[in-house]
């Protein structure tokens, strides 16, 4: 019983949660049709890529992100880092759309909450808390 990995407090919980997610997301993808706004907002990749190979960015940042919930500070940091970019690049790639390619002004709401995801994960990878397993002291 010694063996178990624990997760790694609230950091690690947060990781488990998006990489859920994230990988909801990213299996989305695969088994869903897609909706009309991101068909327009993405119309100028799609011309040239399927979507497949980014959703794969969405699956990718979930299993790193998975592993890491269950490492300690400051070794759970690439987990962090990929549960930034996956929700960063994406809304890059659909204000590229608004921006360069004419898409709907929906997508800059897409954009939005794809940067704000990035960001919870972002202010969350700096956060302590009493029952996180590192030996940091809380500074006030």
């Amino acid at each position: 019983m010694r063996n178990i990995p624990k997760i790694n407090g609230r950091r690690g919980i947060l990781q488990l949660l998006f990489s859920v997610v994230y990988l909801v997301l990213g299996i989305s993808f695969f088994v869903l049709p897609g909706s009309a706004s991101r068909a327009d907002a993405l119309h100028w990749l799609t011309q040239f890529l399927p979507l497949q190979p980014f959703a794969c960015l969405w699956i990718a940042a979930a299993l790193v992100g998975f592993v890491s919930a269950f490492l300690c500070r400051p070794d759970d940091w690439r987990g962090f880092a990929a549960l930034t970019l996956a929700p960063a690049a994406w809304g890059c790639l659909f204000l590229i759309g608004v921006v360069l390619f004419g898409a709907p002004l929906l997508g800059v709401i897409t954009t939005t909450v794809y940067w704000l995801l990035a960001a919870i994960v972002m202010v969350a990878s700096d956060m302590q808390g009493p029952k996180d397993r590192d030996n940091r002291p809380v500074v006030l």
